[in-house]
Order: C-alpha cells, then sequence, then structure tokens
C-alpha cells in the first residue's frame, strides 16, 4: 500500500485527476505534518500497553489492518469530475487517514520484529527475512498494475496509466492481501506473546520515572550512531521515493517506454533487491554491518553514473529494444544496492536499540522504533514534495488531455537529468552519514550479555519476593 501510494500519487494526481503538482506536493506535506504526531507517540504508547491477551503490539496491528484497507480504498476512487480543490481536500483527508492507520500497524509491528530476537546475527536474519516480504509487497503493485494497465477491457484502449479503474481495482486487490498478511503476522507471533510479556514486566521493574516521548526523540539525536544511521537511511529513503515517485515521468515521456516494458524494468530492480538479501546476510556476517551498508550504497551510486550516460545518450539509441538492453545493467546494479537498504539498516537499528536498553536502563523499542518511522515516512513525504515542485518548475503540465502531451525536448531531458542528480546527492550524504557510524559487533555482544544477566537476577529477586510474600 505504500508502495502504491509513493510510486503512483503523483502520476495519478497530475495525470489522471488533472491537480498540479504543487497541490499534490502539499497534500503529502500535510501528511508529514500530522505523521510527525502520531509515529513517537504510537511507539510510546505501544511500549507502555498491558494486555494479557494482546501484549504491546498484536492488538495495534490486528486492529489497525482493518482501518487501513479501508483507508486505502478512499485514497483511489476520488471523483474526477469535482473541483481541482475539492480533489486536493479528497486526497488531503484520505492521506492523513492513512498516514494515522499505518502508524497504528507499523510501529508496533517494527518494534514487534525488534522485540523476537536481540541475538546480533538472528536479527539480522529476521530483518532480512522482514525485508524480503517489504521488498514483495513493492515489486507487487507493479507487477499488477503492469497487468491492469496493459488489460484492454479495462482500459478501453487507452494508455492504462491514464485511467482510473487500474489504481482502484490495484487498491482493492491490495486491501485484500494486507488483510490477509496481517492476519498471518497476528496468528504467526501470537504464541511469544507470553514470553515478550514477561521479558516487558522485567524491564519495566527498572524504570523509575516517565519521560517525554519529544525529550527521548531529542535525546537519541545527542547519541551518535543513531544520528549518523537516520541520517543515512533517510537519504536513501528519499532516493528511492524520487526514483518511484518522477520515474514514471522519466520512463514514459523522456524514454517513451510503453507500460509493459516500464513495470518490467521497475519490477525488474526491486526483484534483484529480494534475491540479493542472501548475499547482504553473507556480507553482514563476514565484513560486519556498516561495510556491508557502505558497500550497498557504492554500488547504487555506480549503477546511477551508468543511467546519466544512458539518459545523456538515449537520443542516439532509435531502437527500444537496444535501449532495455543497455537499462538493464545499471537497473540491476541499482537493484543489488538498495536491497542492502532494506534490510541491514533496520538491523543496525535493532543493535542500537539493545546498547541503548543497556545504557538508558529502559526497553524502549517502540518508541525508537516509532521515530524510525516517522523519520522514514518524513524522508518518503520530503521527496515525493520535492519531486512535485521540480516537475512544475521542469514545466511539465498534462494540460488536461494526458494522453495526447507531448513534452518539449527540454522538457523531457530536464526530468531524466533532475532524477539522476538527485538521487546522487542523496547517495552521497548516505555515504558520509554510514562513516560517522561507529557501533561495532563486540559493543551489541557484550551489551546483550549484561542485559541477559540483568533479566536473570531481577527474575531470581522476582521469585525470592513472592517466597517472601508466601512465608509472611
Amino acid at each position: 500500500m505504500t508502495q502504491s501510494m509513493s510510486s503512483f500519487m503523483i502520476f495519478f494526481g497530475t495525470n489522471v485527476l488533472n491537480v498540479s503538482g504543487f497541490l499534490i506536493g502539499t497534500a503529502f506535506a500535510i501528511g508529514i505534518i500530522w505523521d510527525a504526531a502520531t509515529d513517537p507517540v504510537m511507539g510510546h504508547i505501544s511500549d507502555h500497553t498491558k494486555s494479557r491477551n494482546f501484549g504491546r503490539r498484536h492488538g495495534y496491528i490486528l486492529y489497525g489492518t482493518i482501518l487501513l484497507a479501508a483507508a486505502n480504498m478512499l485514497l483511489w476512487i476520488v471523483p474526477v469530475d469535482l473541483s481541482q480543490i475539492a480533489k486536493f481536500l479528497w486526497v488531503t483527508v484520505s492521506i492523513l487517514l492513512f498516514h494515522t492507520f499505518s502508524t497504528l500497524v507499523l510501529t508496533p509491528y517494527n518494534a514487534l520484529a525488534v522485540d523476537l530476537t536481540k541475538e546480533y546475527n538472528e536479527q539480522t536474519n529476521v530483518q532480512s527475512v522482514k525485508g524480503v516480504f517489504g521488498l514483495l509487497g513493492i515489486i507487487l503493485p507493479i507487477g499488477i498494475m503492469a497487468f491492469l494497465q496493459s488489460n484492454q477491457q479495462i482500459t478501453g484502449g487507452m494508455d492504462g496509466r491514464n485511467v482510473q479503474n487500474t489504481y482502484v481495482y490495484l487498491a482493492a486487490i491490495s486491501s485484500v492481501l494486507i488483510l490477509i498478511c496481517g492476519s498471518v503476522v497476528f496468528l504467526g507471533t501470537y504464541k511469544h506473546i507470553p514470553r515478550l510479556n514477561k521479558e516487558a514486566r522485567l524491564e519495566n521493574a527498572k524504570k523509575t520515572k516517565k519521560r517525554n516521548v519529544i525529550l527521548d526523540f531529542f535525546k537519541l539525536l545527542k547519541n551518535n550512531n543513531y544520528r549518523s544511521l537516520i541520517i543515512a537511511t533517510c537519504s536513501i529513503s528519499m532516493a528511492t521515493a524520487f526514483l518511484t515517485g518522477m520515474g514514471l515521468h522519466v520512463f514514459t515521456y523522456t524514454l517513451k517506454l510503453d507500460a509493459l516494458h516500464m513495470y518490467g524494468l521497475i519490477g525488474g530492480l526491486f526483484l534483484v533487491s529480494i534475491l540479493s538479501q542472501p548475499v547482504w546476510l553473507h556480507i553482514c556476517k563476514k565484513r560486519d554491518k556498516k561495510p556491508a551498508f557502505l558497500l550497498g550504497v557504492m554500488i547504487t551510486v555506480c549503477g546511477l553514473f551508468m543511467l546519466f550516460v544512458i539518459l545523456i545518450l538515449y537520443a542516439d539509441i532509435k531502437n527500444q529494444n537496444l535501449l532495455i538492453g543497455f537499462l538493464v545493467i545499471p537497473i540491476v546494479m541499482l537493484g543489488f544496492g538498495m536491497g542492502c537498504g532494506y534490510s541491514v539498516p533496520t538491523s543496525m537499528f535493532a543493535d542500537i536499540i539493545i546498547v541503548n536498553s543497556k545504557k538508558s536502563e529502559e526497553d524502549k523499542s517502540g518508541t525508537i522504533m516509532g521515530f524510525v518511522t516517522f523519520t522514514f515516512k518524513i524522508a518518503t513525504a520530503l521527496a515525493l514534495l520535492l519531486a512535485s515542485i521540480l516537475l512544475d518548475i521542469i514545466g511539465f503540465n498534462t494540460e488536461g488531455n494526458p494522453e495526447t502531451y507531448n513534452p518539449s525536448l527540454e522538457i523531457r531531458q530536464n526530468l531524466g537529468y533532475v532524477l539522476v542528480t538527485a538521487l546522487l546527492a542523496f547517495e552521497i550524504i548516505a555515504v558520509v552519514f554510514i562513516l560517522m557510524y561507529r557501533l561495532k559487533k563486540a559493543d551489541v555482544i557484550n551489551a546483550k550479555k549484561e542485559l541477559e544477566e540483568e533479566q536473570k537476577n531481577n527474575q531470581e529477586s522476582e521469585k525470592t519476593e513472592k517466597a517472601n510474600v508466601q512465608n509472611s
């Protein structure tokens, strides 16, 4: 669902709804403000939730999934005959509801993945598997949309990218999928609730006072490892969002690819990301997580340079099949490099949580992952807002009829140059801040051992206290 919104909403808003890029970008910006109030707070609420039957996370995942499925449908059924302002308001309200319910699901979900294990390599395994299915959630909308937009019965002979029904059908399919997947998450991890409740009770026994969730956020930013990692991963998230947000325009108008070839390339990019997960898992075990993360970003940068060269020379490549052949190499490199960014950084955040739990004597996995989710959403929304504004600056405007719109050569070239330049800037920022990350494997292992020893002592103290009460 989130990938569908990131990939298609700008194109849907400008081409199908005929709303200006600025207004669509503004709708995302309003969503940012609301996210600022929901993600960290949701993490704090989840950390302090006590439920014998649902634990700290499962209840929110269950009910939030149902509400998110409904909000997702609302987002895409905008009546096209409304005024531009009315369509803007519809999209804005839908995005607010979408963010609210996705926060209700994703923040406890991400915290649950951290809660399941604190073992160094096993946490990487968990995040790698989680990353694979996250990437499947990215690639599925692309494959489904390629089928929908090439189906003549649905499109009525028009270019499917400009037909609203294709987006509505995709929303219906993804809403059904999240109901299924949310049920799998809930039922598949339900057996862990007694153990997780016990661990939470032992951790909470060490708490001396409650802190303000906003102060917690600024306190975390003082942590060099957290600050470096969050900026690096946000830069990569912005690059991914920018690629999907403006990439459709570049493939459609700059390179003039048909829908099938376009979605084939984009789908291939994310397929390579999925297939790369075992490789990155192996590299993490052999070379540690920071070198693996840095390697992934550098491979992405190399792929972007190759893509930039193709965009300079594309006008001289008359055969579309030859052009696609040239595009395959940078697409594979981008997919392989991006695959690292979907699993390794989250595992590194889990390491920070373990070390932070030892130093602060509090388990704040929900709060910290809430901050992580919040900053990722901000990064994605800012990238999409930037892409929308740049579309207006470049002069892209379908003028009410996307079927006949033929932008000038200058606009087509600028679309490609702006896309690659922005992506390179985001990746270079990521490299700078990855180099500032200092946490090592030994630090995490030592903190984990000390936490386990403290939990053991707390458990023994609890047993002794119960025995004394019984004797009394």
